[in-house]
């Protein structure tokens, strides 16, 4: 499924827009599965929705995980409903996050990355690159090691240009090693 204004060059880089909302079902069927999970190991339900809305609000802060009525206090209808939901976003983003794993910058964006990053790894954007980069700075020196392309949720499509995030300031020669 291709988002209408893709072409068939630039399906992947950057990503649909369909692999941003892919990105989200994703967060939430993970979550579902964390409660439904917990909820089978002896976590009290409501703790375990509780614990779940806190860590989604990390992420997404002004926005809440929808649960219908019908669906609250039982974590597997809750984990299927987003499924079947998401299915064709979950479909967008099938086989791009084996190996990967989540992070957090410090300028509250969520992305997704090889599961080598760690902390103090640096997202970066390299003219002529198609995704944001992961570069790793070698102790010691101004040079930076690759560690691999990033997807960062909310930056994908241009929306880097944003004053907010006075971009020109930040613009400057890297040495890669």
């Amino acid at each position: 499924m291709m988002d209408s204004e893709e072409t068939s060059e630039s399906i992947y880089h950057p990503p649909p827009l369909s692999f941003a909302k892919g990105f989200q079902a994703w967060i939430i069927h993970m979550i579902g599965r964390w409660v439904a999970d917990a909820v089978r190991k002896g976590t009290e339900i409501n703790s375990a929705n509780e614990s779940a809305r806190q860590f989604f609000a990390q992420f997404y802060p002004d926005s809440q995980i929808e649960v219908p009525e019908e669906i609250r206090g039982d974590a597997e209808a809750f984990t299927s409903y987003h499924k079947k939901r998401m299915l064709p976003y979950l479909h967008a983003i099938e086989g791009k996050v084996f190996g990967r794993k989540l992070f957090k910058t410090n300028n509250d964006l969520v992305g997704m990355g090889l599961r080598s990053i760690q902390a103090g790894d640096a997202v970066w954007l390299i003219r002529d690159s198609r995704t944001p980069l992961i570069l790793r700075p070698k102790p010691g020196t101004e040079d930076f090691t690759l560690v691999g392309e990033a997807y960062l949720h909310g930056f994908m499509h241009g929306e880097m240009l944003d004053s907010r995030w006075d971009l020109a300031k930040h613009i400057g020669p890297v040495t890669l090693v």
